[in-house]
């Protein structure tokens, strides 16, 4: 017999590519990591609110369902180029906590808007309490701010001062460069009553695509 011409016993079986964590799952730790100061406090401990948003959060990658969630927290115009990635909604039994999440993003730039909202058995969460404990959660995270988009090295900052609902509304627009790309970013991060309630937002940006006129665009367009 010719050993010229392969065969399936010459190449060893490859094993399986290892899957990534889900979107859905990566955002449940991230959450259970930045909120859990605050639940610590107010709903007696982390780890029974993550295995309770576990069960009790309705997660979808749904881009229908991401716009849905999108207008319960708000009206906003989202920058094209920024699509639908995913949503979460829902109310955790027995700690009482109502959350809703929309985000969207820009694989090709590392480009994420994020629009957040939380309200606890105390009632509703103000704009400075859900900002001060985001801040204070993210600085000790180290900056880890999004599930995706790149951190970015501040180099300027600026207030941006506005009135939405008739209330008035505080966001910190920076400007840098990414961390690994190096390219210009721009990153908002501020708070402002929803129909929900206290609202976070978060927009970190490639500056290029996404220049300073268009997120400050889209900052006043929210309703």
């Amino acid at each position: 017999m010719s050993t010229d011409s392969p065969n399936a016993f010459d190449t060893p079986p490859q094993p399986p590519a290892k899957q990534g964590m889900s979107t859905g799952a990566k955002v449940l730790i991230i959450l259970a990591v930045v909120f859990g100061g605050f639940l610590l406090v107010c709903c007696g401990g982390m780890a029974f609110f993550a295995y309770s948003a576990t069960k009790s959060l309705n997660i979808s990658q749904d881009p229908a369902e991401v716009a849905k969630v999108t207008a319960e927290i708000a009206e906003i115009d989202i920058p094209a180029g920024l699509d639908p990635k995913m949503s979460m909604g829902g109310t955790i039994p027995l700690v009482g906590v109502s959350m809703h999440m929309a985000i969207y993003s820009d694989k090709d730039t590392g480009s994420m808007l994020t629009l957040f909202t939380m309200q606890t058995p105390q009632g509703q969460t103000s704009q400075e309490q859900l900002r001060q404990q985001m801040e204070q959660s993210l600085q000790q995270q180290g900056g880890n701010r999004e599930v995706e988009a790149e951190k970015i090295n501040v180099e300027e900052t600026r207030e941006i001062e506005l009135t939405i609902n008739d209330k008035p509304a505080s966001f910190t627009l920076s400007k840098g460069t990414g961390a690994k790309s190096g390219k210009p970013r721009i990153e908002v991060v501020g708070t402002f009553e929803g129909k929900a309630g206290a609202t976070f937002v978060m927009l970190n940006v490639d500056a290029e695509k996404y220049p300073e006129e268009k997120v400050v665009e889209t900052l006043e367009s929210i309703k």
